[in-house]
């Protein structure tokens, strides 16, 4: 007993790891939730890129056939047969949580572009774009490997490295019998989910792009809307759903609110205002049907392979295997353990890819101010060019109209020859007047244009150069925030890690130290036992021997008797002795 409560401490300071690094991030967004009043009041979510408009070919992922061959996951159960639709219902829960929101951001794995959604509480849905419809990975916070991967027409629930449940198209479970016909498609999808949950922790994070987003958008709502209706039409997962449905509703309320507020406010910038509507109502909903005090009630919350201590068993809960067990296992309470110390370092990993993506999305807006800046100065160039025009046409205009002067002066010369001296020197005077007059307002003009096209230009560079200079020290300043802040980052995650190790390594003696003590109880008692044995045994040895002693005595004492002298001595029968010849002495009969 006081051993499990040890346990239970240890497992605790573990989580508490994991959990501190993000818990004053929640308590800012809590305050945030209660304050906000349209979409854009609320802060997306931390991993979330903003969609780009620039579009790539997509690549399909490969079909289950044509991926690579891999081991075949072992078979095994759930330890209550009624949480067999447990798996399967979480998935549909965090669906329904994400909601219409965009993808988080992609990843480049092989060639193939997968989209992620990555819970606050670390939590993942990775989709693939196959060539017949998508495919669906959903992992726990701090898991490496998935609970249920879904295909166009197969679910496959997972606990670890074990297959615990087959669903088909319609949600129906597959019998038992029935999953070797499936064991190779689940070993292969086991495997590629690996490597995609490590490409989305540690591959360079990709925009999404708008079109073809808005291109599966509709086909994820409505697989989404078949799932409610496959869950009304099962018994066993609709009681199993209607079992949980509160505490799932109050664990994703938060994540649900601010992920339809992100997807009102991404159907806003397409001028979608019924959508808009539509998420900004169910994020209202999330907001209004949310957790109390900041509880999280959802079963399972210690992670997979964790018991639950009330109520079904859940896909945390793991699963029994169809072979013996061991009922108390220290090897995989270790390992359990030794899981949620990790957690603590994937939980900080996260963190700082959060604000990795924090600091892309300020470069991202520094470029955006350069290309604005970079496009103001094109116009003014465009506008210099078009001064240059306007003065080049006043230029050609003005020479014009000194051509049709000096025509004139001609003519006026031809006329004068046949007019008085007089009047022909008053007219070549006025016409000598007007062509300086107008020379003297084109060398103006033409002046006046080049001292315009030297300060537009001057103009024009000082606000390139101030454009370039705010960019470069924005950019700067971000950097230099991102580095002062990952370096934070790095340091408490190196002391959480090194906490964490203490505690691991703590742990690790207690348990040693319990493991020895029963070791040596158990020595002690098989000992005891050993002992009270041979004494019962040399007990038994010496009555057996006092037993034999006395029967020999016995029969001593028998044998060196002397007979009686009146007695009679056996001696050999006499026929002819009978009830009718009786011995001497006796009378006849």
């Amino acid at each position: 007993m006081k051993r499990n409560a040890l346990n239970r401490s240890a497992s605790a300071l573990a989580l508490f790891c994991a959990t501190s690094l993000i818990a004053v991030a929640a308590c800012n967004r809590s305050s945030q939730t209660a304050a906000a009043g349209s979409p854009g009041d609320v802060a997306p979510p931390l991993s979330a890129l903003p969609l780009t408009t620039i579009s790539t070919p997509v690549t399909p992922a490969p079909l289950a056939n044509a991926l690579p061959p891999a081991p075949r996951p072992r078979f095994a159960r759930t330890a209550n047969p009624g949480d067999a639709y447990a798996y399967l219902d979480r998935a549909y829960a965090m669906s329904h949580a994400f909601g219409d929101a965009p993808p988080d951001y992609a990843v480049d794995y092989q060639g193939v572009r997968p989209w992620v959604w990555r819970g606050q509480d670390n939590s993942e849905r990775v989709v693939e774009r196959l060539p017949n419809g998508l495919r669906y990975y959903y992992y726990q916070p701090g898991a490496d490997e998935p609970y249920f991967i879904q295909d166009p027409d197969y679910g496959y629930a997972y606990s670890g490295d074990e297959l615990v449940s087959v669903y088909d198209q319609g949600g129906g479970l597959v019998p038992y019998d029935r999953w070797d016909e499936r064991a190779d498609i689940a070993g292969r999808y086991l495997a590629r989910s690996r490597a995609l949950y490590y490409a989305s922790l540690h591959q360079e994070r990709l925009a999404v792009e708008q079109a073809h987003w808005n291109e599966r958008h509709a086909q994820i709502a409505d697989e989404q809307a078949q799932w409610a209706q496959q869950q009304s039409q099962y018994a066993a997962w609709d009681a199993y759903h209607q079992a949980h449905a509160a505490e799932e509703q109050a664990h994703w309320a938060d994540e649900r609110y601010r992920r339809e507020a992100y997807a009102a406010r991404y159907a806003q910038s397409q001028n979608d205002t019924g959508a808009a509507a539509t998420a900004w109502r169910s994020a209202q909903e999330a907001r209004d049907h949310g957790p109390s005090h900041g509880q999280d009630g959802y079963p399972g919350a210690n992670g997979p392979g964790a018991p639950s201590n009330t109520g079904p068993q859940g896909p945390y809960a793991g699963a029994v295997p169809s072979g013996p067990t061991s009922g108390d296992d220290p090897g995989r309470r270790h390992a359990l353990e030794a899981g949620a110390v990790a957690g603590a370092g994937v939980a900080a990993l996260a963190a700082q890819h959060a604000l990795q993506a924090h600091a892309q999305q300020q470069a991202v807006q520094v470029q955006q101010t350069a290309q604005q800046q970079a496009q103001a100065s094109r116009q003014g160039a465009l506008e210099v060019q078009r001064q240059a025009a306007d003065q080049a046409h006043a230029a050609a205009l003005a020479q014009r109209q000194a051509a049709q002067q000096t025509a004139f002066q001609h003519q006026a010369a031809e006329n004068g020859q046949r007019q008085p001296a007089a009047q022909q020197a008053q007219v070549q005077a006025r016409a000598q007047i007007e062509a300086q007059r107008q020379a003297a307002a084109l060398a103006h003009a033409t002046a006046l244009a080049q001292r315009q096209a030297v300060q537009q230009a001057a103009v024009q560079r000082q606000a390139a150069e101030n454009g370039q200079r705010q960019a470069a020290a924005q950019q700067a300043q971000a950097q230099g925030r991102a580095q002062v802040e990952a370096e934070r980052q790095v340091a408490a995650q190196a002391h959480a890690a090194a906490q964490a190790q203490r505690q691991a390594s703590q742990q690790a003696v207690v348990q040693r130290q319990a493991a020895e003590n029963v070791q040596r109880q158990a020595a002690t008692q098989q000992a005891q036992v050993q002992a009270r044995a041979q004494i019962d045994a040399q007990r038994q040895a010496a009555v057996q021997a006092h037993a034999a002693a006395q029967a020999q005595r016995q029969a001593a004492q028998s044998t060196a008797r002397p007979a009686p002298v009146n007695a009679a001595r056996p001696g050999p029968a006499d026929p002819r002795r009978d009830e009718h010849h009786p011995p001497e002495g006796q009378p006849r009969p």
